[in-house]
Order: C-alpha cells, then structure tokens, then sequence
C-alpha cells in the first residue's frame, strides 16, 4: 500500500526522489537519477478519415512521468486525452514512453521521445439520424523530437498514430459495417518540464 501511495505522489509531482549526492545535471537543470514530469498540449493536423474528407485539425493533451537513468535513457507512463477531429470521439491514451537528452546541458537541448500503449474511447456510440456509429479504440504510438528551452519550456513535433474501429448501421438501407481505422496525425506542441 505505501509503494502505491508512493507512486501516486510522484506522478502527480508531490514527492521526490533525488538522490543528494549526485551531481551532474540533466538540462532541466535536475540532478542525473531523478523523477521527471512533462505535461504538452498538441495539435494534431492531418487528412479526415471520411471520402473526400480533407485536412482537419485535431488536439491532444498529455502528462507523463517517469525517472531519468542517466543523460541517455528515461522511462516513464501517461495518460491524457485526444480528439482527432470533428465527429470523432475523444480518445484516452495511456502509454509507457522512452525520453532522451540529445548533448550537453545547455540554454537549448534537444530531446526525443518514443511513446506507445492503448487509447480507450470516452463514449461507445454516436447516434445520428441516418444510424448508429460504435467506436472502439486500439493501439497509439508517438515520435517527438524537441527543443528544451531552459529548464521547463518545451516545443515539440513528431508523429501521432492511433488505431480506432467504427462499426455503422444505417437505419435507411439497412446497410452494416466496420471500419478498422489507423488515424495519422502531424504533431506540434509546447509543454512544461519540471
């Protein structure tokens, strides 16, 4: 029970566990061997699901934490939510990431950031007048590249995906489907570090 509550106040960013004694720093300015946490608000432009559709613009917001090993290699979780565009449901994505620092510490650093895991659907359905959509949600991954600027100040872009299924009816015709959907999405953003 203490190693969750534990866990629980280090995501949320009330505790810490850096060790005193080290010091060479990350470019956050934190000692190497201690929590990170990122929170980033996205948008996500990219081509509509639907025929004919066209360029639609979607959003995401995101938090994650996790521990920084070393100057290479952090690993962390999150979770947050996403919307790629009108008439779609808002997905959930929770996901395990890999985060790294590119060079020394400096003014700027550039960082990546590898993510995947499962995006649930907020709502199952969406009745409309000529039927019924049912979406389900499915895999995501992520690839960012960045700009720290300082110690807290994040940009961002890289490449969103996100597999979603919809299955239709059709109360005109009678018609049925499903239509297994992988959503690819550009991705630019800002964020805080700390």
């Amino acid at each position: 029970m203490m190693l969750q509550l534990k866990c629980l106040l280090v995501f949320f960013g009330i505790h810490s566990f850096v060790s005193a004694q080290e010091t060479t720093l990350l470019p956050t300015g934190k000692p190497v061997k201690s929590m990170y946490m990122v929170s980033r608000l996205s948008t996500m432009p990219g081509s509509s699901w639907q025929a004919g559709g066209g360029l639609v613009y979607g959003w995401g917001l995101l938090h994650s934490a996790g521990y920084q090993f070393n100057k290479v290699l952090g690993a962390g979780a999150g979770a947050g939510f996403e919307l790629y565009g009108s008439g779609m449901p808002i997905s959930l994505p929770v996901f395990a990431e890999i985060r790294t620092y590119l060079g020394k510490p400096k003014k700027v650093s550039p960082f990546a950031v590898w993510a995947g895991g499962w995006g649930f659907v907020n709502n199952g359905s969406n009745n409309g007048d000529e039927g019924e959509d049912v979406w389900k949600g499915g895999w995501m991954g992520k690839f960012q590249i960045g700009l720290l600027f300082g110690n807290h100040f994040t940009v961002h872009s890289g490449l969103s995906v996100q597999a979603m299924k919809r299955q239709w009816t059709n109360v005109w015709n009678q018609g049925f489907g499903t239509d297994n959907l992988l959503m690819q999405r550009l991705e630019f953003g800002v964020g805080l570090s700390w």
